[in-house]
């Protein structure tokens, strides 16, 4: 609106009216007040609009950690009540296994991996628990085993001892009483097949019997005469004694020394002395025997009967007996 004046006053040289002028200013300063005004409100409006925003964002932001507080806290539950608690309870029941109670059953429960390793352990504790109860079963029949067979030997040992007593007091009334001769001759020959039978039965079915040595079957065989007879000839070895034939040839040596010193148990004498000699080549038994002069010749028939490979020594009331068995 200003324009048309100041063009006028450009063209005719003349000032427009001043109350047009002041007019115009008062319009334009209600005009520029109303737009401050406008603005402040657009400001005021922005501002109210941001802080709105930022309560929002803080609200959100608060429920969002208060959220994230609360899932860590119910994880940490939910983790221990899950895994920790079921793997603190097998931890607890495999040390009471370990500790040797294995009539404790482990008991599987919680998560799968949890689960799969109680079963586990509980396999291996029923594995091991039937082992166990095998292992002493097998102990228990071993000893009863090993029992049954002290009790055999001995039961064995004295019933033998006392039969060869028996046939060496037989052999003696045969001396005495030639007549009785065949008579004492067919009971000690059923006593011999008794006693091998008996021998047989004992240490051949004994399962953890270890048969002596030779110097040792010898040394017992000796040392009956003294169970049954009161006296036992000396024993002397000589020789290479580590060497051990195999069991029938001890066998064989054991049987010979007996039949000789049955066959040389006369009233008033008996065996004196026996050696063993052992060598790589043979094995040589040799008796020593006081016999009375009167009974050599009985003594003689004796030994041939019992062993025909003796050779047979006489001497003034003694006789010597010598045996040998090549290896």
């Amino acid at each position: 609106m200003a324009e048309p004046s100041i063009a006028q006053v450009r063209a005719d040289g003349t000032v427009a009216d001043g109350q047009l002028g002041k007019a115009l200013s008062d319009t334009l300063r209600a005009r520029l007040a109303a737009l401050g005004n406008h603005l402040d409100q657009l400001i005021a409006a922005r501002l109210e609009s941001s802080r709105r925003a930022n309560a929002t964002a803080n609200l959100t932001t608060g429920l969002c950690v208060g959220l994230a507080l609360v899932l860590g806290i119910a994880s940490v539950v939910i983790l221990r009540r899950s895994l920790v608690t079921p793997l603190n309870r097998l931890v607890a029941q495999v040390r009471e296994v370990a500790a040797g109670d294995l009539h404790r059953e482990v008991e599987a429960a919680g998560p799968e991996e949890v689960v799969r390793l109680g079963e586990a352990v509980e396999a291996m504790r029923v594995r091991i628990l039937s082992e166990a109860e095998q292992v002493a079963a097998s102990a228990n029949r071993i000893a009863r085993l090993e029992e049954t067979d002290r009790i055999a030997r001995t039961l064995g040992d004295t019933a033998i001892r006392r039969l060869y007593g028996i046939t060496l007091d037989l052999q003696s009334a045969a001396a005495r009483f030639p007549r009785s001769g065949p008579v004492m001759a067919t009971a000690i020959s059923g006593i011999d097949r008794t006693i091998s039978a008996l021998r047989s039965s004992v240490y051949g079915t004994a399962a953890t019997r270890t048969r002596p040595a030779l110097r040792a079957q010898v040394s017992d065989v000796v040392g009956e005469l003294e169970t049954t007879h009161g006296r036992a000839p000396g024993l002397v070895l000589t020789g290479d004694l580590d060497i051990e034939p195999p069991e029938e040839v001890t066998a064989e040596v054991t049987q010979v020394l007996r039949d000789i010193l049955r066959a040389t148990a006369v009233p008033g004498g008996g065996a004196e002395e026996v050696e063993l000699a052992l060598s790589g080549e043979e094995i040589r038994l040799r008796v020593r025997c006081a016999v009375p002069d009167e009974q050599v010749a009985g003594v003689e028939l004796a030994l041939a009967e019992a062993s025909g490979d003796a050779v047979v020594c006489r001497e003034p009331g003694r006789v010597t007996v010598e045996w040998r068995r090549p290896l």
